[in-house]
């Protein structure tokens, strides 16, 4: 017992990632002082590491139990048992990578938090068997972009990066990380200059603003002047549903990415394009009509109402996780262990050419159904 609590004392967390300014470990790195490694720790400068912990007093007390968001635990320096494995150790070699550039303990900080699991970035492909409960559980994420609106947050840094998902009794969960980039809307301010060809503002394309701890959010690319628009126009509608865009553009990378939509290009206006030659079994006919009325157009409506190129047209965060909540009970009764099994197995060899072409290349009874607008 004794050989295998010293291993432990003597062994550093796993190296899973880096960032712009810390690498992260699961298990966590230790404290100074402690003996027990924690779920994960993010190792960064203590300059860098006191501006991500200050986001706990905000993020804290409209998500107590971090249903929605995931911020800071424990704020420390590390073990100084941790300067020999830095030293020996490959997986710290990372470490300047992540603008680390003394590991000396009095330079550097630990942050700890709650192991969120991975990032989307990190999932390939979905198996069928989780397509129900995935998408189910994918509008705690519209809960959360609602929850930060109403509490005056715009996360500005939405993708799938920071977004992790983790299973939990037969379900998942999923929370935002990394709010760096986050806003303070009820603070006035100007946005003196933005993209206006993508039709969205990022927080590396804003200047003047400061995020959500006072620092301000630096330039990381080249900005092109707003033409002809009010300042006061950007900050109430484009700053308050850039993230509504980031995420819907994000939701419709999730139907691609994970299930196989195979689009030539990436107009979501390719719901028309009726030129593929599969055709479903006779049997299985039925099924992908409810699919392609019931889940896939809608899916596609909400997300191009949220990615609409005007701010004053796009929907707000409320209305889009109000929308998401009606496909909720279609993906419970179309994506079943049967129906995956009856229809989805007989036209698996052609999986290959995207889920959505298969189901909008054919005409049915339904296909002059009325499609109801946002």
């Amino acid at each position: 017992m004794g050989q295998q609590t010293r291993k432990r004392k003597q062994k550093a967390g796993k190296f899973v990632g880096r960032g712009a300014y810390g690498c992260g470990f699961a298990p966590s790195l230790r404290c100074a002082g402690d003996t027990k490694p924690g779920e994960f720790s993010k190792l960064l400068e203590s300059k860098e590491a006191a501006g991500e912990y200050a986001i706990r007093t905000l993020l804290e007390p409209i998500d107590p139990t971090q249903i929605f968001f995931l911020y800071p635990l424990k704020l420390c320096k590390p073990s100084r048992n941790l300067d020999p494995l830095m030293n020996r150790n490959t997986t710290f070699k990372n470490l300047k990578k992540c603008n680390i550039v003394s590991i000396d303990n009095a330079d550097a900080r630990l942050i700890f938090y709650q192991n969120g699991g991975p990032d989307l970035s990190t999932i390939e492909k979905l198996p069928p068997q989780d397509y129900a409960d995935f998408f189910v559980e994918l509008s705690q994420i519209l809960q959360g972009l609602r929850l930060l609106h109403s509490n005056h947050i715009c996360h500005l840094d939405i993708k799938r990066e920071n977004l992790v998902v983790k299973p939990r009794s037969g379900s998942f969960h999923f929370r935002y990380i990394d709010f760096g980039f986050a806003v303070n809307t009820a603070i006035p301010f100007v946005p003196k200059k933005v993209y206006t060809n993508n039709y969205y503002i990022w927080p590396s394309e804003m200047r003047h603003i400061n995020n959500l701890t006072g620092d301000r959010i630096p330039d990381f690319n080249k900005i092109k002047d707003a033409v002809g628009t009010d300042a006061n126009l950007l900050r109430e509608y484009l700053l308050q549903k850039v993230d509504v865009y980031s995420l819907g553009r994000l939701l419709f990378s999730i139907l691609k990415n994970l299930i196989g939509l195979s689009i030539s290009s990436e107009n979501i206006l390719f719901l028309t394009d009726n030129n593929v030659e599969f055709i479903p079994p006779v049997a299985s006919l039925d099924w992908f009509m409810d699919l392609k009325f019931y889940i896939l157009f809608p899916y596609i409506r909400l997300v191009k109402a949220m990615m609409d190129p005007s701010p004053f047209k796009r929907i707000t965060a409320e209305r889009a996780f109000f929308e998401y909540g009606l496909l909720r009970p279609q993906f419970r009764r179309l994506f079943t262990k049967e129906n995956l099994q009856t229809h989805l197995s007989a036209v698996r060899p052609n999986l290959k050419r995207g889920f959505m072409n298969m189901v909008s290349g054919f005409v049915g009874p339904r296909a002059t159904a009325k499609v109801r607008p946002l």
